[in-house]
């Protein structure tokens, strides 16, 4: 939208982050890596990760930049769906 893209703009221009928040992360498949799309146009935002099936709790996963608007969660476990919400700032 117009008043997405001028906000995007003032960050930039600002040199403000931006946040996401993903809620919780569908995983289907069972999946051992997950894509977060931020659209936050950084390639290297900072990731928090965290457990969200009871009280929230931070955890450890590889995060790797795909890209200025993406990333990736790599788990040694696969997480249950809807377990797992990721904050991107940057």
């Amino acid at each position: 939208t117009a008043l997405a893209t001028a906000q995007r703009t003032a960050r930039t221009g600002l040199a403000a982050p931006g946040l996401y928040e993903s809620g919780p992360i569908p995983n289907p498949l069972a999946a051992l890596s997950l894509d977060v799309a931020h659209n936050l146009h950084n390639s290297f935002p900072v990731v928090r990760v965290w457990d969200v099936s009871g009280t929230p709790f931070q955890i450890e996963c590889d995060v790797t930049p795909s890209g200025s608007n993406n990333v990736t969660l790599s788990f040694a476990v696969a997480p249950a769906a809807n377990t797992i919400s990721a904050t991107v700032v940057g």
